[in-house]
């Protein structure tokens, strides 16, 4: 299972779980994604995984086929934000179906923090 990481200017936003489900990306309330940007389209993109492959659904209007979403590739949206997918390692028996692994401090203390090591070209 991999992660779409959300980032602005290089800095991670949030992180969604690729599903079987489609995830739609766009400034509009009603996406899976949002992003604040006036540059990305209300429904910008569609990311849809079937069988293991991902692929981007260009939501323009225009007739186009799907382009592939590699894992460790990324995905410009507007003037300052990226989308990426990262591969996701399990750390341990932890259940990936609801969400990140929290990371634990001085072993008794846990937060909501996830961490997401690597960069994407």
């Amino acid at each position: 299972m991999d992660v779409l990481l959300l980032s602005y200017r290089g800095e991670a936003l949030r992180e969604f779980f690729l599903r079987d489900r489609p995830l739609e990306v766009g400034r509009g309330a009603g996406c899976d994604i949002v992003v604040h940007d006036p540059a990305v389209r209300e429904r910008h993109v569609l990311v849809s995984s079937r069988g293991g492959a991902v692929e981007v659904h260009e939501l323009d209007g225009r007739t186009r086929p799907p382009k592939p979403f590699a894992t460790g590739t990324s995905l410009s949206l507007g003037r300052n934000h990226t989308l990426a997918r990262l591969p996701v390692v399990p750390t341990g028996q932890h259940d990936l179906r609801r969400g990140t692994e929290p990371v634990e401090k001085g072993g008794t203390a846990r937060s909501e923090l996830s961490l997401v090591l690597g960069r994407c070209s």
